[in-house]
């Protein structure tokens, strides 16, 4: 059995300031190590305030550097997967500050129209600038937008998720889109439905973090992986799908590190497999093993969400 594998990508010195204090030499420096180690895909974020710093205004400036780590990642050969909307990162919520209002409120990422068409806009500009590049991997439409916020309705969620994603398909037809979901989709109400993500990606996509979930056994668990990835195949896939092997990409696992980058406070969330020995054959066990070995112990849990 093989994986494709892949890393969450922000620079070892400026972290989630990378936009704004680029550097293209570090990027570069990394982008050759990522490749050496043997990684296959990087997966690297446009940070939301820096590149809409307005409503309908992208930042140029950011999008020549989204290209150039794209062209980064293409020279040290892996492949890219560039996430197009950004808030919700490493322990904080990174909104731009015109979208809050005097009390710090954040307007409707869902359901308010200037909000919505600023991002269309956004993800449109991205995905044009990468558009034949055969070295993106996948367009990954948001991290984990619902931590930052939670559609008011089921449908809200449904329609803002359809219309970013067909608005990158017109933009850069052929290349996959994802949209990075986590555990809380599974097992909670009002945040995004994996099966309603699923009728709009082109691949189910699963983060699972022992330290957010009580299904984990520890923050080491080795089985929290292969087991969220069991939940999400069946939930987010019809019949059809299952049978013609639609695949299901897990975009986040690991446990949690510190940063200390101009002493902000949290903790940053490292795509760093720290799971100790025998992890990798544990991905390799029957999904089906790993839900009978676990189901008693959330199936209370996960039961009431898939209602």
């Amino acid at each position: 059995m093989t994986f494709e594998l892949g890393v969450n990508y922000w620079p070892r010195r400026s972290a989630m300031w990378m936009w704004r204090e680029f550097d293209i030499g570090e990027v570069r420096d990394d982008m050759a190590q990522i490749a050496s180690i043997g990684f296959d895909v990087v997966r690297f974020f446009a940070l939301t305030r820096d590149f809409l710093p307005g409503p309908m205004s992208v930042a140029p400036e950011m999008i020549a550097r989204l290209e150039q780590v794209a062209l980064a990642a293409r020279d040290a050969g892996i492949k890219s997967m560039p996430t197009l909307i950004t808030i919700n990162m490493s322990g904080r919520f990174w909104w731009p500050s015109w979208m809050l209002d005097g009390r710090g409120v954040p307007a409707d990422l869902f359901s308010d129209p200037a909000i919505l068409r600023s991002q269309a806009l956004l993800v449109d500009t991205c995905a044009r600038a990468l558009s034949g590049d055969d070295s993106i991997r996948a367009f990954d439409l948001s991290n984990e937008i619902d931590d930052a916020q939670r559609p008011l309705t089921r449908d809200a969620g449904w329609l803002w998720a359809s219309l970013l994603a067909n608005t990158i398909r017109r933009a850069a037809p052929g290349t996959p889109v994802q949209i990075g979901a986590h555990l809380l989709s599974l097992t909670t109400p009002e945040y995004l439905r994996i099966d309603d993500l699923a009728g709009v990606a082109d691949d189910d996509v699963m983060h699972a973090y022992p330290l957010y979930t009580k299904t984990a056994r520890s923050f080491l668990d080795p089985e929290l992986v292969p087991f969220s990835c069991a939940l999400t195949g069946p939930r987010g896939q019809s019949t059809t799908d299952a049978d013609a092997g639609v695949r299901i990409v897990h975009g986040s696992a690991g446990i949690a590190g510190r940063y200390d980058h101009r002493r902000l406070p949290g903790i940053a969330s490292l795509a760093v497999s720290r799971f100790g020995r025998g992890g990798s054959d544990l991905l390799q066990r029957s999904a089906r093993e790993i839900v009978l070995d676990r189901c008693l112990r959330c199936v209370r849990v996960v039961s009431r969400r898939l209602r």
